[in-house]
């Protein structure tokens, strides 16, 4: 015969105390207690290893609202004041989640869909969510959910926001895709240009400028797009530098030298010089 003995302890049972706490109180059954424990870790071992790097307590992070969701896979978590961020994520605190999206409702009537679709584990969080626009008032984050243990209590969801650029790992991204500590979209384009002959490639914010007389030289610039176009910012041998890029007309954008169409034109100002040229997507 087995002898199973219990500590109601938090400190001796730091990963699932609330479940057998509860027991220990009287409050829920053994068979229960086991059923939520063995539950929980299933699904923290059947999640794929990038789904549990998220923890809620990681440095940089800290809370802006929390709540206990009705269990009625819809709820509104609203955020008091005002609360200027650049990224938010949402964390499970005392149950498994399984998350199907959200919605950020901004402080000026604008919003922001987020799919997620995912199983979070008690005590983890989705990936962090840039917030259009950088600095952002959120007035309520509105989700669709589904508790993955029905008999559970109900699950508390907290909402968490940094004002810190995202991280990029040292070595995990070449550093052209990389600007102020996050990672640009994958970008590559090569534009050429005629009287006089130039030619330049563009991956992420490194462009790479060359002319007849000079094979090539990287510039580190400063990458921003916008609904007009794209821009890349730095100086050239003590020259600023900047090239542009607009989608073409309807016609497209021509060389000058041969038959082929381009879809985007590209303005280069060197200095007080303008050049000008066409681009296309590597």
């Amino acid at each position: 015969m087995v002898t199973l003995k219990l500590v109601c302890s938090e400190a001796t049972l730091p990963t699932y105390e609330r479940f057998f706490v509860e027991f220990c109180q009287g409050r829920m059954t053994m068979a229960r207690a086991l059923f939520l424990v063995a539950t929980t870790a299933a699904v923290t071992v059947a999640l794929p290893a990038g789904a549990q790097e998220w923890r809620w307590n990681e440095r940089g992070w800290r809370d802006i609202a929390s709540a206990r969701v009705e269990g009625r896979d819809r709820d509104t978590i609203n955020l008091p004041g005002r609360t200027r961020q650049t990224a938010i994520r949402l964390c499970a605190m005392n149950a498994p989640l399984r998350l199907r999206d959200f919605d950020i409702r901004f402080d000026n009537g604008g919003r922001q869909d987020v799919t997620t679709r995912a199983i979070l584990p008690a005590g983890r969080c989705t990936r962090a969510v840039d917030l259009r626009g950088n600095m952002r008032d959120i007035a309520s984050v509105r989700l669709r959910y589904e508790p993955l243990i029905r008999t559970a209590r109900r699950p508390i969801v907290r909402v968490q926001a940094t004002t810190r650029p995202q991280a990029v790992q040292a070595g995990s991204v070449n550093a052209c895709h990389v600007q102020n500590g996050t990672r640009l979209p994958s970008l590559k384009l090569r534009a050429v240009g005629t009287e006089p002959f130039w030619s330049a490639t563009i991956e992420g914010r490194c462009v790479t400028y060359a002319t007849p007389q000079n094979a090539g030289a990287r510039i580190w610039t400063r990458f921003a797009t916008n609904n007009r176009g794209s821009s890349w910012s730095g100086s050239l041998n003590g020259r600023t530098f900047e090239l542009r890029t607009t989608r073409a007309g309807p016609r497209g954008c021509s060389d000058g030298m041969s038959n082929k169409v381009y879809p985007q034109a590209v303005t280069v100002q060197l200095g007080g010089e303008t050049r000008r040229g066409c681009a296309e997507t590597l």
